[in-house]
């Protein structure tokens, strides 16, 4: 495609869509004014099957048991805060595992 100013040129949609192309002194600039952002701890989640339904083996906090896989989001979340008095975390499931 090109640019209707100056016919047959082509058009630098990088420039179009966000201004002005930065130069990598200028892009280190912007990069280092930014705020540091914390990472958010992830927990991870190891559903296992037992005889009454399932239970969650979350790393480092302990386990808590569901009914439903269904239900594994919001209780590993719960379970999480009122053990760890932490608010700001990401979940991760893991597949889950039948016993032997």
């Amino acid at each position: 495609m090109t640019s209707d100013r100056t016919p047959g040129l082509p058009i630098d949609w990088d420039t179009v869509v966000f201004g002005k192309p930065y130069t990598d002194a200028e892009a280190a600039r912007v990069l280092s004014e930014l705020p540091e952002v914390d990472e958010v701890k992830t927990y991870t989640v190891r559903p296992v099957r037992s005889k009454h339904g399932w239970e969650l083996h979350i790393d480092g906090v302990g386990v808590t048991q569901v009914d439903d896989l269904e239900q594994a989001r919001a209780a590993a979340r719960d379970y999480i805060e009122a053990m760890t008095g932490e608010t700001d975390f990401a979940i991760t499931i893991e597949e889950q595992t039948w016993p032997a």
